[in-house]
């Protein structure tokens, strides 16, 4: 069994495509269930061609979906397909935290520390930024402002960033996070 999109925000609707290969000793196809949440409940007893397969995943978890399938000579396979609902208040904070962790380090004028939440193919852009002005580090950070709103996907996020001018006007700018191999967060841009 296959799953269209593996891992997503809650709630995500979920498609299935049950894949079935040749049966041993050409038996054919008794019955096909499928429980899409992994809670041990099939879902779906021999769903017509054509019915969409889908499932609705409301809340975060990792599922395990399952695929029985029984055939003529009553021989029963099963097959299993995981998917993720991620909880996207709790990423949304993680990012957050990201930014945080990154002021708190130029705050302390940690640059090595601070340069630990920037991905590695920006942290050329920013080393020199953060070295060369040590001392008005702390200046720096008060002025870099609070996030207001944003953008997650499962690979990068982009999120305003507005601060208060001297005149108190507003001013925003935008902030990139991405995703590395490792799976780690950083910011990417900003």
């Amino acid at each position: 069994m296959s799953v269209a999109r593996p891992n997503s925000y809650a709630p995500f609707l979920v498609r299935f495509t049950p894949v079935v290969g040749a049966l041993p000793g050409g038996a054919t196809v008794a019955t096909l269930s499928i429980d899409y949440n992994g809670d041990g409940v099939d879902d779906v007893i021999n769903p017509a061609p054509g019915t969409p397969l889908t499932y609705l995943a409301t809340q975060p978890n990792l599922y395990a979906a399952r695929l029985t399938v029984v055939d003529s000579n009553h021989v029963s396979y099963t097959a299993y397909a995981h998917y993720i609902a991620a909880d996207f208040k709790r990423q949304n904070g993680m990012l957050c935290d990201v930014y945080g962790y990154l002021k708190q380090r130029l705050t302390a004028q940690d640059t090595a520390g601070a340069l630990n939440a920037i991905d590695p193919h920006a942290q050329d852009e920013f080393q020199p930024l953060f070295s060369n002005n040590t001392s008005t580090l702390p200046a720096y950070v008060a002025n870099l402002g609070n996030i207001v709103d944003g953008y997650v996907s499962d690979r990068n996020a982009n999120f305003i960033v507005v601060r208060q001018n001297t005149d108190l006007t507003l001013s925003g700018y935008q902030m990139e996070f991405s995703q590395g191999a490792d799976g780690t967060w950083r910011i990417s841009g900003m």
